[in-house]
């Protein structure tokens, strides 16, 4: 971790809160920068995606053209645990090019996969600035979340860019545990795809 941080991460167990911002109202800067988190894709053609978890970007990130692409946040410090999350769109209109279809994955250690949430041309994005929530079965507290674009995105020319302005998760932080402490079994998440707030 940077030694730019500032105050002292609490932990509030199964309390909802914005993930992000609470972390960033603790640790000064950007998350990325600080080694907060750490902010991965597949690809990248068109800014710096770190900038996605900021909550105020005036721009906006895209990847390749190219299928199955996927943005994959790791918390350095501490495991979260999700009720529901959001993404913005970009500026442009209806069929440019916005996510449709997509599944967002949750891990304890980068390798082994548990699906949270999916969705198969969903029209909720599919326009100039949206903001969508969504509410997830609570999941255990993960170290690694992905959300991964499944097919491709709603461009006319059948492109596969995924391309966002920001995300959001709500839930809770709790620390990293011991290394001898045993890690409860994670079961299966039920699918949930209902949207609890729509805005513009």
């Amino acid at each position: 971790m940077g030694n730019t941080h500032s105050g002292t991460l609490e932990f509030r167990n199964g309390e909802r809160i914005p993930i992000f911002q609470s972390l960033k109202s603790v640790f000064k800067g950007n998350l990325c920068d600080n080694g907060v988190v750490k902010l991965t894709v597949s690809s990248s053609a068109w800014n710096n995606p770190k900038n996605l978890i900021e909550g105020n970007w005036s721009e906006y990130w895209y990847s390749k053209d190219e299928e199955n692409q996927w943005i994959q946040i790791e918390f350095m410090s501490c495991l979260v645990s999700i009720k529901s999350y959001s993404i913005k769109t970009y500026h442009a209109l209806n069929d440019g090019g916005h996510l449709q279809s997509w599944i967002l994955s949750g891990s304890r250690d980068g390798e082994k996969w548990f699906a949270i949430d999916e969705h198969r041309n969903d029209s909720s994005l599919n326009g100039k600035l949206k903001s969508y929530e969504w509410n997830v079965v609570e999941t255990p507290p993960f170290k690694y979340y992905k959300l991964t674009q499944t097919e491709r995105n709603t461009f006319r020319k059948l492109r596969h860019n995924l391309i966002l302005k920001g995300l959001e998760f709500y839930g809770s932080i709790s620390p990293l545990p011991v290394r001898s402490q045993p890690i409860p079994p994670v079961h299966n998440l039920i699918h949930s795809q209902n949207i609890i707030e729509a805005y513009i």
